[in-house]
């Protein structure tokens, strides 16, 4: 909280100012080759492309701007901070959080930095008492308040991070000339001033104590100029922090994720006469962005690869790196979500006519879907190094994938539609709250210590997540079955073929939530010297083997009927969205990965329609049939 309320002063007193207009035109036409730089963020190397579009959805809520892209985002931010600053980029939703900062409430709440900035300077006096208070306390405004201003720091330290490359000192005649060797006029930047830097700091000291004498002779114009790139080297302290752009791969035989921002190189005295070059060239890089020199930006770009890769030696596999980036431009999920919603609507049309040739359609749409989706979780297996499941999103992305596979199956066994049917509605909603979780920012980022262990990732959390998918896919057919008891209730031939289904797949579901949950007792034993210890994260595993042991096991018994068992396996939907989702709202417990504010809503929604559902389907059925059992 001590850093936290330094950082506000210094937004306070350094940063602030107006909106003016945007200068339109991109200046700088290819940057693929330096969106293919690596540097470290969120413990992995990347490519600056993923660091750009992470932090770029961080702040705008999309990972693209109207008239550039993310990468495009990022080099103007570096190396053209005062265009960037007037960039509306921020997303506010919030009408209170706007009215809060006295700013103009826009239609698509987008908003500049300085606007931002200058706001949280005007009001500085107001909340800094608000700032002090634990987050716990904070209302949900005051918390969206608090994530705004770090969002500002952030911006604002990532526009810093090669400040000591940018020539900012512009040297007049005088002493400071004659002693840097230089004709007056000249401009240095950071690194280049700051060999001389005690002398200017000994030139102040005595001019401070020249000025403390009364009868001293007045402070002459060349002091007066060393005493001002004093300050303007102290305006620097806060740069010298600065981490946040890690391109400096390790040097000196260090560990391979030491990586070092460039100010990190020059303070703490990390570099090489190799780093010293591979900093030269990011200066030309600046160069040739600031002269909108296409070429020598092409060039320069390629060079700082090379000698980073270089540099980084066996630390970074460059194919992956190439890897990743092509992942992030073909972006096969959204273009899965697509053929699946496609699908999904021609096998709608499908039931008004033309119907055989609309499920040919659809299938082939479903089945183009699931090859995009396969090949998309894939590339992320071999980009990471990890098995298909190491984070929440990644599971919505695995456990959607399972749905579609066990739809096409069903599909291709029974070519009734169903599996058609189960594959494109479950895989469509499941890409596109994918897609909401993608919005957090890089998915791909590193483990927590617990979960670092690809043999248990592999065994116990597939198995869950695949249990989770069959689960998925039951409710979905105890779904049909009610609607499809309603509609058409003389069809029992048809009923009790999707009673069979709906038996099978729950045992298969029991059969890997039942495994997964053993493995992830062995685990815990492992990693925490207990099998079991009443997690929330592990109840909820426990209670989907349990509701569902309860419903096949009554069903064989002859107590609970078909029409009860398709309305128990709607309520495994809930149950499971509680033990997938709804523990990490809690955020208590060893398990708690994947805490999402703001979702308890959604997730209550989504319970109180599916219970309403399926009690609604069953007192119908059952008022059909007169009560006569479960």
């Amino acid at each position: 909280m001590k850093r936290l309320m330094i950082g506000l002063l210094m937004v306070a007193g350094i940063i602030g100012g107006g909106t003016v207009p945007v200068r339109a035109g991109i200046l700088i036409e290819d940057y693929k080759k330096f969106a293919q730089i690596p540097v470290l963020d969120q413990g992995r190397v990347k490519p600056l492309d993923t660091f750009a579009r992470s932090y770029l959805e961080g702040f705008n809520g999309r990972e693209r701007l109207k008239d550039m892209s993310a990468v495009e985002w990022l080099a103007e931010l570096l190396f053209d901070t005062e265009r960037a600053y007037r960039r509306p980029v921020f997303n506010i939703p919030n009408p209170k959080l706007v009215d809060a900062l006295e700013l103009e409430r826009r239609k698509k709440h987008r908003y500049s930095y300085d606007e931002i900035s200058a706001s949280f300077s005007a009001h500085f006096k107001t909340w800094h008492s608000l700032f002090m208070k634990p987050e716990d306390e904070l209302s949900l405004d005051q918390k969206q308040l608090l994530t705004l201003y770090r969002k500002v720091q952030a911006y604002r330290d990532i526009s810093r991070s090669l400040s000591l490359l940018e020539p900012e000192f512009q040297i007049p005649a005088g002493r400071l000339a004659e002693e840097l060797g230089i004709s007056p006029g000249t401009k240095l930047n950071y690194t280049q001033i700051r060999r001389k830097e005690r002398w200017i700091q000994q030139e102040v000291a005595a001019a401070a104590q020249h000025g403390t004498d009364a009868s001293a002779e007045p402070l002459t114009a060349g002091d007066l100029q060393i005493i001002g790139i004093a300050k303007q080297l102290q305006s620097f302290d806060r740069d010298k922090r600065n981490q946040w752009l890690r391109v400096v791969p390790p040097q000196w035989g260090e560990a391979t994720n030491a990586w070092f921002s460039p100010w990190g190189v020059s303070i703490q005295g990390h570099g090489s006469p190799q780093t010293v070059a591979f900093l030269d060239q990011w200066q030309a890089l600046w160069s040739a962005y600031k002269s909108a020199d296409n070429q020598a930006w092409t060039t320069t770009a390629a060079v700082i690869k090379e000698l980073s890769l270089q540099m980084a030696g066996s630390a970074v596999a460059p194919w992956r790196l190439k890897l990743e980036f092509v992942f992030n431009k073909w972006k096969p999920f959204t273009k899965s979500l697509v053929l699946y919603l496609t699908g999904f609507l021609v096998l709608l049309g499908g039931y008004l006519g033309w119907s055989r040739a609309m499920r040919w359609v659809s299938l082939s749409l479903v089945g183009a879907g699931f090859l995009i989706h396969f090949t998309g979780v894939a590339a992320r297996m071999v980009i990471m190094q990890r098995p298909p499941v190491t984070n929440l999103y990644a599971s919505i992305i695995f456990v959607g994938l399972v749905c579609v596979l066990f739809g096409l199956v069903l599909e291709w066994r029974k070519k009734t539609g169903m599996g058609l049917l189960i594959a494109a509605s479950v895989g469509t909603i499941l890409q596109f709250l994918g897609l909401r979780y993608d919005a957090d920012g890089d998915t791909m980022g590193m483990l927590q210590a617990v979960l670092d262990t690809n043999f248990w990732l592999a065994t116990h959390v597939v198995c869950i997540t695949i249990g989770y998918g069959c689960c998925l896919v039951a409710g979905v057919i105890g779904h049909i079955y009610l609607v499809q008891g309603i509609m058409k209730p003389g069809n029992r031939d048809g009923l009790n073929e999707l009673n069979k289904n709906l038996r099978g797949v729950s045992i298969v579901a029991l059969f890997f939530t039942a495994l997964g949950t053993i493995l992830g007792g062995i685990w815990a034993d492992q990693s925490w010297g207990r099998f079991w210890g009443w997690d929330p994260k592990e109840n909820g595993a426990l209670l989907i083997v349990l509701w569902l042991v309860f419903l096949l096991h009554g069903r064989l018994a002859g107590k609970i009927g078909d029409v009860g068992l398709a309305a128990g396996m709607v309520g495994t939907n809930i149950v499971v969205a509680l033990a997938w989702f709804g523990v990490n709202l809690l955020s208590v417990g060893l398990h708690s990965y994947g805490f999402t504010e703001n979702a308890a809503f959604n997730l209550g929604l989504f319970c109180a329609v599916e219970l309403l559902f399926a009690f609604g389907c069953y007192l119908a059925l059952k008022y059909r049939e007169g009560f006569l059992r479960l």
